[in-house]
């Protein structure tokens, strides 16, 4: 049959799944049945109150970020997998199964959940508008600033300039007389590294002394793994 042909093709427990429903389709129908009863007392309990907050505050940012910026736009947001054509503007999911949505054209079904992060999974059947259901907490962290991060730090005199600042923060001026560089110079180093978050700045008075952010140093090869993998 079609069914077991198309399964034995997957992984278990498809096939398994298919025989069971070749075999005996309303006791198969009878466990799904009771699987989801046992979602709803679970999900839909105590739980559900806590649940119920989040998954609105997310709506609501998504809800803004289309209003703001539009419907290509808020899709790539949803995960670090996404990618934009032009042309007219698509959004390609790069998922096991790729999807590309022309949200200009088709309506899109957009659904929040605490659950799954950072996969983000995409339904697209034919005649039938996308899902995209996606996790409250993506990592915002895509490849490209990762891939930026790691490129700002093959710069030998940034590299230097990182070692002085994650020992202690210092002054433009400080790390001009230590590098033996402008100020100038130097200031465009920082710039960079602030611009790609990792540089903190620190404020005393009429002192602006600059640090490295050892925390987003170390995020780097976790954020590149992240990105890679989904």
């Amino acid at each position: 049959m079609v069914l077991r042909q198309a399964a034995s093709g997957l992984p278990e427990p498809h096939l398994a799944l298919a025989e069971d429903l070749l075999r005996d389709p309303e006791a198969l129908r009878a466990d799904v049945l009771g699987f989801l009863d046992l979602c709803r007392r679970v999900f839909f309990g105590s739980l559900w109150r806590e649940t119920e907050p989040e998954l609105t505050r997310a709506a609501h940012r998504l809800r803004k970020r289309l209003a703001d910026e539009g419907p290509a736009a808020a899709l790539l947001s949803l995960g670090t997998s996404s990618s934009r054509l032009s042309g007219p503007a698509r959004v390609v999911f790069d998922k096991v199964h790729h999807a590309v949505i022309t949200p200009v054209r088709t309506p899109v079904l957009l659904i929040p959940t605490r659950y799954g992060a950072p996969h983000l999974l995409v339904k697209d059947e034919p005649g039938l508008p996308p899902v995209v259901h996606f996790p409250v907490d993506t990592p915002e962290v895509g490849v490209t600033l990762a891939r930026s991060r790691m490129l700002a730090l093959t710069d030998p005199r940034r590299v230097r300039l990182c070692r002085l600042i994650a020992r202690q923060a210092m002054t433009t001026a400080d790390l001009a007389d230590r590098l033996q560089m402008t100020r100038p110079q130097v200031s465009r180093h920082l710039r960079a590294l602030r611009d790609l978050g990792l540089v903190r700045v620190e404020r005393n008075g009429r002192y602006v002394h600059y640090g490295l952010d050892l925390t987003a140093v170390e995020r780097i090869g976790r954020d590149v793994a992240t990105a890679l993998q989904y």
